[in-house]
């Protein structure tokens, strides 16, 4: 968000350079709306991208289930052809001597392959956690580096990524609300909000070439000519706004995190309606 924002209004050093944004009242509403809607898609592609990634951790554990099913079941076959060969040694053991003999050296061998293959299973279980242990260290020297960037200014933003992957019309998508209402809402705090910024209500006649598409406007002397451009609420005679630099960013930064507050608010409302729903269906 600090990234777009300083993107948006530059870098100059405030103890040195006084910047101050003017605009009418219509590009700042845009801009207002624009910085919300910006701060609701990122929660909903930050909590979409934690969606997946639990997803593939949960296929990975299902994998290692599975691996991990199968050797055991290999190892419990070997412990249960042990088994079987000492009770077949405990019921031959009346016939002869010789013959408890030859069958507890048999037995002696099924235990030998046994440790086998549980030493086979620790190794497996050993290589498995030299390979975990890697990827920890390498995820600690990326985290590493990726402050490093952060302190040099050439910070990595895995969600903005994640962003520029995505189609447009998925995008489009997950920066409209989900409620009704919402939008009603947002444009409410707006309203207000410009209202704090524009005490005054100056107007501001727009560039020659910003015409209207009704037609050209009449700038005569007479009282008529003043009381249609009044009541004409479609001609772009529009407060004037300003605002300085700092003031602006810091403005930009609270609309982009209330957009992310309020896309969390969404989803608490509809897992207290699902709560709802299915506590009903219960009853």
């Amino acid at each position: 968000m600090k990234r777009t924002v300083s993107g948006m209004l530059g870098l100059l050093p405030s103890d040195q350079f006084r910047v101050v944004v003017e605009a009418l009242w219509d590009p700042f509403f845009k801009l207002v709306i624009s910085s919300i809607k910006t701060g609701y898609t990122l929660s909903n592609a930050e909590y979409r991208l934690s969606l997946e990634r639990i997803l593939e951790l949960s296929d990975d554990e299902t994998e290692c289930k599975e691996r991990d099913s199968t050797e055991y079941s290999h190892s419990d076959l070997g412990l249960g052809g042990s088994i079987l060969r000492l009770s077949e040694d405990d019921e031959a053991t009346n016939e002869s001597e010789k013959r408890d003999d030859n069958l507890l050296s048999e037995n002696m061998g099924g235990l030998d392959s046994l440790n086998a293959q549980a030493k086979e299973h620790i190794l497996q279980l050993q290589s498995r956690l030299d390979s975990m242990e890697r990827e920890l260290h390498e995820l600690k020297k990326k985290n590493s580096s990726l402050q490093m960037q952060q302190f040099a200014g050439e910070e990595k933003n895995e969600l903005l990524d994640y962003l520029r992957s995505l189609s447009p019309d998925t995008v489009i998508e997950l920066s409209e609300p989900s409620c009704p209402g919402v939008q009603e809402a947002i444009h409410s705090v707006v309203h207000g909000l410009l209202a704090t910024l524009s005490p005054k209500m100056h107007a501001k006649p727009p560039p020659p070439s910003e015409n209207m598409a009704g037609g050209t406007l009449n700038f005569g002397n007479g009282d008529d000519d003043r009381a249609e451009l009044v009541e004409d609420v479609s001609l772009p005679f529009q407060p004037l706004i300003s605002i300085p630099r700092d003031h602006l960013a810091r403005l930009l930064f609270w609309c982009m995190l209330l957009g992310h507050y309020i896309r969390g608010l969404e989803r608490r409302l509809e897992l207290s309606q699902l709560l709802e729903m299915s506590s009903d269906t219960r009853l």
